[in-house]
């Protein structure tokens, strides 16, 4: 009869502390992945973004046969004249109310606790090559670019992946007002955005 009511044995306390790590471990793996698939994600939207701002330009174009003009200095699309989306660069109130028939609301950047919360656009569009490969590349009067940060710190230089997988390219983006020498672009500086130059 005792031998049908051993007494059943417990795990040891090293054999509980081996599974807490491993689920320890496990866990601090999915949050890894899950905070690497959200940024994805947000990449991903702001590449959907920029693709309606492009739509929208489009259709504008071909209704006035010429993009917006910003008189070549960088805007914040969809910020009013009295905000600023990154430092020292602002909205302007008559490009978002020349884009708004095209567009059913301009988009901004999916987090908008960053510095670089927006899209700038410029018209007449430029930007500046890495030191590398040198100067401006300036597109013609009937040009636009569109620059963008990347999902990550604000103070983090995208990789040139980055910018391909979103559609762009890898640059030093002309995104100050007045900057004509890439002088707040210096090598290797924050300066180093994302983005688009189209030339019609």
């Amino acid at each position: 009869m005792s031998k049908l009511f051993k007494p059943v044995k417990g795990f040891t306390l090293v054999e509980l502390i081996t599974v807490v790590a491993i689920i320890g471990i496990l866990s601090s793996i999915v949050v890894v992945g899950l905070g690497s698939s959200r940024g994805q994600g947000r990449d991903n939207e702001r590449r959907s973004d920029v693709k309606e701002i492009q739509l929208a330009l489009r259709l504008y174009a071909f209704d006035n046969n010429i993009y917006p003009s910003t008189g070549g200095q960088p805007r914040c699309l969809g910020f009013s004249s009295a905000e600023d989306c990154w430092v020292n660069v602002p909205g302007d109130d008559v490009l978002n109310a020349s884009l708004a028939p095209y567009i059913s609301g301009i988009p901004a950047d999916p987090v908008s606790s960053r510095v670089y919360n927006g899209y700038i656009y410029r018209s007449p569009g430029s930007y500046w090559l890495p030191a590398a490969n040198g100067g401006p590349v300036t597109g013609s009067a009937g040009s636009y670019s569109i620059a963008w940060q990347p999902d990550g710190n604000d103070t983090i230089t995208p990789t040139a992946e980055q910018c391909d997988t979103m559609g762009g390219t890898f640059a030093k983006w002309d995104i100050h007002s007045g900057d004509t020498d890439g002088a707040t672009c210096n090598s290797g500086g924050v300066c180093r955005q994302c983005g688009i130059l189209v030339d019609r």
